[in-house]
């Protein structure tokens, strides 16, 4: 009865090892998701920032003013 308590003890732990592990990697992939989404809303911010600031002077370089060529163009 020892031996099988024993047995069931490691077999825990291991399973314990197991969820942590998953856990850490679980935590591992929230980390790069929030950084990619942080990137995204840095590239995001620098685009408005481009649009509203650059693109009225340059009126070149951002996405609108490319959106709006081509709606020019089409139209």
């Amino acid at each position: 009865m020892s031996a099988d308590t024993l047995t069931m003890s490691a077999d825990t732990l291991t399973m314990s090892v197991v969820a942590l592990t998953m856990s850490t990697d679980t935590l591992a992939m929230s980390v790069v998701t929030l950084t990619m989404s942080t990137n995204t809303l840095t590239m995001l911010m620098k685009q408005l920032t481009c649009v509203y600031t650059v693109a009225p002077q340059a009126g070149r370089g951002c996405l609108l003013d490319i959106l709006a060529v081509d709606k020019t163009k089409v139209g």
